[in-house]
């Protein structure tokens, strides 16, 4: 196993270890402010659920959401264009060593470097609506149960804690999608109206989203009909 991997068990218990204390706080923090146990318990009980099944629950829609935003960015290719290669040095029956040579020299070629590029592009379309889902639900559901310490928000701290993860991921992708924006490298093989063109398409890539998690609902369905059809 890579040394550089987390392995997945202590990822699993780091993502129980955080969910549940957001929940104990926002929770703690509902119960200081209106003095509702049952609903400090209920926040609690949701960052347990999230940490001990967000994961299974979210595991379906990884493929297909990848896949998605590959073929958006158009990077998919350069796996295929890579298996080709091999393929056809596989018809003409070339030995290991001119095939390890044809993949060397087709990876510094222009086309392998534009599918590069391509795929680059799709997987930072995808940074900012994971970024702002993760961070905005933690930032936001605990500044939102603060709200009470401003008595002109007449929110109270339940409230609060609700807008701020319906809200939070939204400011919070839409903040890390600019910054993918400007941040996102001037490609090499690609005209500049193109790169205009991604990077405007970045600044947006938050509202992708909804087509993204329909595709991945539409894709799970399916996968679910097949065996039973």
């Amino acid at each position: 196993m890579s040394q550089d991997r987390i392995p997945p068990d202590r990822f699993h218990f780091a993502w129980l270890i955080v969910w549940t204390v957001w929940g104990a706080i926002v929770g703690l923090l509902v119960y200081l402010f209106d003095r509702e146990a049952i609903a400090g318990l209920n926040w609690l009980s949701a960052g347990i659920f999230i940490g001990t099944c967000g994961i299974q629950l979210l595991k379906p829609l990884a493929t297909p959401f990848h896949d998605w935003y590959e073929r958006l960015g158009g990077g998919e290719r350069y796996l295929d264009r890579m298996m080709e290669v091999m393929l056809e040095g596989h018809e003409e029956e070339i030995s290991q060593e001119e095939l390890r040579e044809r993949l060397e020299k087709y990876q510094q070629s222009r086309e392998f470097q534009q599918y590069l590029e391509n795929s680059l592009y799709g997987v930072t379309l995808a940074v900012a609506p994971l970024f702002g889902l993760f961070y905005g639900i933690l930032g936001g559901g605990v500044l939102g149960a603060v709200c009470p310490i401003s008595p002109e928000l007449h929110v109270t701290s339940g409230r609060g804690a609700v807008l701020g993860i319906m809200l939070g991921p939204l400011f919070i992708s839409f903040i890390a999608s600019a910054t993918c924006a400007v941040m996102h490298p001037v490609p090499k093989y690609s005209l500049r109206s193109v790169d205009r063109s991604r990077r405007l398409t970045l600044l947006v890539s938050p509202v992708l989203v909804v087509p993204a998690v329909f595709h991945c609902l539409k894709e799970v369905a399916t996968l679910h009909k097949g065996p039973a059809s």
